[in-house]
């Protein structure tokens, strides 16, 4: 069963702080000061929206409720995604990614290696 975005937004019900990726954010006033607060406004207004497009039985105005919602959404959303790939694939991955700027690709590299039965033997051989 795979779920698109627009189900698993349905499905956490609200949008919190914790949904969003903020770990890496370089400004000290995000967390406090006028970036936190607007931030917490936008979440107050995604789950207004949300409210409203859970309560709306009318097809074009529940679609415009949505497409709001998604509008809004910031990039910083965390969202799960499915992909399947081989080990010759990943190999490639490490390869061209491992030192990679973006911190991200680092525990992807992680996770490839720890999590994947046979990847020590198959993908990082090498090192």
């Amino acid at each position: 069963f795979k779920m698109n975005l627009f189900h698993k937004i349905l499905l956490r019900k609200s949008f919190i702080k914790e949904n969003l990726t903020i770990e890496d954010f370089t400004m000290d006033s995000y967390v406090s000061g006028q970036c936190g607060i607007e931030m917490i406004n936008v979440i107050n207004t995604l789950n207004e929206l949300c409210d409203l497009y859970l309560k709306e039985e009318r097809g074009s105005l529940r679609w415009t409720f949505w497409k709001d919602i998604i509008r809004l959404l910031p990039k910083s959303y965390k969202q799960i995604r499915t992909v399947d790939l081989n080990y010759e694939v990943l190999s490639h991955i490490v390869k061209d990614r491992k030192g990679h700027r973006l911190n991200e690709w680092d525990i992807f590299i992680r996770v490839i290696h720890d999590e994947l039965p046979y990847a020590s033997e198959l993908i990082f051989c090498e090192e």
